[in-house]
């Protein structure tokens, strides 16, 4: 397996969202946004017949997939996966906004995305999500409270954020994350700490990002098997996705589950 991010305990890294390493502490807002925007009624909705080039990736064999082993009992951080098939992983970050046309496209292409959500950012509009859901088939993921910088706070206070999201999202969803991501990548010995407590088992970073309308990668200038990719709930995102999905598949790759791969524990 590729390198997971390390800990670097006293490097501050200033982070444009979701296009740089994720950093142990950093101090620029990772694509947050009060952008909002009316979406469908789930009982609305109306499911259109899959693109016969979908990209989603067949679930792996079974026994093929060894998740990353904790270390020192605390949850691993993982940047990437290690597997040799050609897929990538698709996750979108935050919450901030919900667009109809989005929903659209991850149903038309059979995405598998994962969404990491911050509750502040999906309390007003919680349907939306669960309409992700239905539509990928991927529980929703943690992103935290209110989205802080991690290290500024001390391990009772991580634990809240992370704690108080998994509990939320049990209660609205049906299903208690096993996945965190931390805001701005940013996260220290306390972060898996609390994770650990909160029941988190990975601590989920990204080797690629779309921060508008390319794919930025953190090593090379392609996708590698495995890779994480990194998005936000933006108004760009819907305008963006249609030829980013082209990209991928013309590199060669298919878009897998996340949680086939990196399953609650």
């Amino acid at each position: 397996m590729r390198a997971p991010v390390g800990v670097v305990g006293t490097v501050l890294a200033l982070v444009v969202a979701g296009s740089c390493t994720p950093q142990v502490i950093a101090s620029t807002s990772e694509g947050a946004g009060q952008h909002t925007s009316a979406s469908p009624e789930p009982s609305q909705s109306v499911k259109p017949t899959p693109s016969p080039d979908s990209l989603r990736a067949p679930a792996p064999a079974p026994g093929s997939v060894k998740p990353p082993p904790d270390k020192d009992g605390l949850p691993p951080v993982v940047a990437d996966i290690d597997t040799d098939d050609r897929v990538v992983f698709f996750t979108i970050d935050d919450g901030y906004t919900k667009d109809p046309k989005v929903l659209e496209i991850l149903e038309e292409r059979d995405i598998p995305v994962t969404p990491f959500l911050t509750r502040a950012a999906i309390a007003n509009d919680r349907g939306y999500f669960s309409r992700v859901e239905e539509i990928t088939g991927q529980d929703v993921q943690n992103h935290t409270l209110t989205h802080p910088q991690l290290p500024s706070r001390n391990r009772s206070g991580q634990k809240t954020e992370i704690c108080g999201t998994d509990e939320a999202f049990q209660e609205w969803f049906g299903q208690r994350p096993w996945m965190l991501r931390p805001p701005y990548g940013e996260w220290n010995r306390d972060t898996q700490l609390a994770a650990q407590q909160c029941g988190i088992d990975y601590l989920v970073m990204w080797s690629v990002s779309l921060p508008t309308s390319q794919l930025r990668y953190q090593i090379g200038n392609k996708l590698r098997p495995g890779d994480i990719i990194l998005t936000h709930w933006t108004p760009s995102l819907g305008p963006a996705l249609p030829a980013v999905l082209d990209d991928i598949k013309k590199q060669g790759f298919k878009i897998a589950a996340l949680q086939d791969y990196l399953p609650a524990r």
